[in-house]
């Protein structure tokens, strides 16, 4: 994932300028890649959903964007 990552940087450029340019993009690009992963079953999409992730914790595009640690009574569960 961080190879992923630093070989993004040098084809697109930083994050930051990224993000100043289009806004935030994170949430979007997570679903597209899950949808593809269910299509494919290729887990290179999983490894670019959870690079999305980090990039929507650090540039967060829900308007309530927060952290809370919870215990485990909130957690949804295992499916």
């Amino acid at each position: 994932m961080a190879n992923r990552m630093a070989v993004s940087q040098h084809k697109y450029g930083s994050i930051d300028d990224t993000v100043a340019k289009r806004g935030s993009y994170g949430l979007k690009n997570i679903y597209r890649r899950l949808e593809k992963y269910e299509e494919t079953g290729n887990t290179e999409w999983l490894a670019d959903a959870a690079n999305y992730c980090i990039i929507e914790g650090i540039f967060p595009g829900h308007s309530e964007a927060h952290f809370r640690s919870t215990d485990s009574d909130e957690s949804p569960g295992i499916v």
